[in-house]
């Protein structure tokens, strides 16, 4: 008797755990920030590398 009210305890516990769970689906977005200070002056690059950047 000990035994089968264990057994009726965990399947229980099981179902209520299995009908009361989240069901996650979906699709996850990150949001990241960067910021690129960049700042050509076209006074200090050479021609050569004029040339790479065009």
């Amino acid at each position: 008797m000990n035994v089968i009210s264990k057994f009726l305890v965990f399947v229980l516990a099981l179902v209520t755990t299995t009908v009361m769970a989240q069901d996650f689906q979906g699709e996850a977005t990150y949001k990241t920030h960067r910021q690129m200070n960049i700042q050509l002056d076209s006074s200090q690059v050479s021609s050569e590398m004029h040339q790479r950047m065009m």
